[in-house]
């Protein structure tokens, strides 16, 4: 049992972490003057639990919105992990799935995203049209899903990511 969780029960340390150090990060960060490092030597360092994984942002778009029962909240969580996980350098990528029809990302998310992070699909699996590769971090082999149509979208990505040996 180590600080981050029982690693015999699979739970990927970096999940805990970003859970952990996120809280943390949110209490501390407002405190700290700009450029200040949470983390150094004196703290559980974070190259201990080896290569961090990739948050990846499933259509969080402006038409979809409306529709996704307690949007506010659903937003203000994905914020959260976004923030967090840039503060960690975790890289965060994300999809729009057919930006014609369904709008851009929700603008709170797109201003804290870079556009080279983030590719338009047409597929509800966002491997399935391999729009993902290239993107920056999307070879590593641990992938934290979030966004919402998780019933299709979502679902059909993290199907897709397991199929290919990533750990979801």
């Amino acid at each position: 049992n180590d600080a981050f969780g029982d690693r015999r029960s699979g739970l990927n340390p970096w999940i805990a972490a970003l859970g952990a150090l996120g809280a943390l990060v949110a209490v501390l960060g407002p405190m700290l003057p700009e450029g200040t490092a949470i983390f150094s030597d004196n703290w559980y360092r974070v190259d201990r639990l080896g290569e961090p994984p990739t948050l990846l942002l499933i259509d969080l778009q402006e038409r979809l919105a409306p529709a996704i029962h307690a949007v506010d909240a659903v937003l203000g969580h994905n914020r959260w992990l976004v923030d967090v996980a840039q503060r960690l350098s975790v890289p965060v990528i994300a999809t729009v799935q057919y930006p014609a029809g369904l709008g851009p990302m929700v603008p709170e998310l797109a201003a804290r995203i870079p556009a080279d992070s983030v590719v338009e699909k047409i597929c509800f699996s966002a491997v399935a049209d391999g729009c993902l590769e290239g993107l920056p971090g999307f070879s590593r082999r641990q992938v934290v899903l979030t966004g919402t149509e998780a019933h299709v979208c979502v679902l059909q990505t993290a199907l897709d990511l397991l199929a290919r040996g990533k750990d979801v």
